[in-house]
């Protein structure tokens, strides 16, 4: 008789149940594995560089001062399009730590105002 959906006879073991989706899941990592061995490759040649505004953020995280965030909206006439081999070439040694990239409340704020 079916019932709920499902056919058979008498009520399932969950372990069993468990314990045939995980086969099932294996085996189909394994089948993926194989398909990934042969992988494609992408390569990039330039890189678009665009501004978006800082607005009001909502970050749980920020415990003094506002919360930044970045706005959906930009210019696409102040958009800049370089070679992506010059861009890196240009900013070789100048990446910043976490640190150097946080601010301070007083800075977000004025951020916001400007």
């Amino acid at each position: 008789a079916e019932r709920g959906g499902r056919r058979g006879g008498g009520d399932r073991d969950p372990a069993k149940m468990m314990t045939t989706t995980t086969t099932a899941t294996a085996a189909a990592a394994g089948s993926n594995l194989q398909r990934h061995r042969h992988r494609r490759r992408v390569s990039f040649s330039e890189l678009e560089i665009r501004s978006y505004p800082v607005i009001l953020g909502d970050h749980p995280h920020c415990a003094s001062g506002p919360p930044l965030s970045l706005g959906w909206e930009y210019d696409p006439n102040a958009t800049v399009t370089i070679d992506l081999d010059e861009y890196e070439n240009e900013r070789a040694g100048t990446r910043r730590s976490r640190g150097d990239m946080r601010l301070e409340a007083t800075v977000r704020r004025e951020m916001l105002k400007g």
